[in-house]
């Protein structure tokens, strides 16, 4: 079992990836009132208004675009790789993700909304995760 990095550590940019899906998944154990409060307003009837989501997207598109472009920097990523696109993957796997685990161990939405993140709980969410990462890394990575 890998070690999970703390913030306070100098991380890759793949450790990073790794250490927010930990942490996002770690919060929505810890927190699984907010967590349905987010799963309503992806899956159920409370959408939120177009701008917002825009606002939202754009937000998510420029963090990753910004973390991509310090690791070329840096070198922890191949120096031909296209930012923008490679912005792009990453903010839709993350936004797909949890999509793929709800399909791959036939979790409904209702189950999301009635149990929040423990519909998770008996799946391999988290070797899903590992394997993103992994896939990310090896194909973005200046090793």
């Amino acid at each position: 079992m890998q070690q999970t990095p703390s913030p306070g550590q100098e991380l890759t940019f793949f450790e990073y990836l790794r250490w927010m899906m930990i942490v996002g998944t770690q919060f929505e154990f810890s927190n699984p009132y907010l967590a349905k409060i987010a799963y309503r307003a992806v899956f159920d009837d409370v959408p939120l208004p177009d701008d917002t989501l825009q606002l939202i997207r754009n937000g998510t598109l420029d963090f990753f675009q910004q973390q991509i472009q310090q690791a070329i920097q840096n070198g922890t990523i191949k120096p031909d790789i296209e930012p923008s696109i490679a912005a792009f993957v990453c903010n839709t796997v993350f936004t797909n993700l949890g999509q793929y685990i709800m399909e791959q161990n036939n979790i409904l939405p209702k189950e999301l909304l009635d149990q929040g993140a423990q519909a998770f709980q008996n799946t391999n969410a988290q070797n899903a995760m590992n394997q993103v990462i992994d896939i990310l890394e090896h194909g973005l990575s200046a090793k």
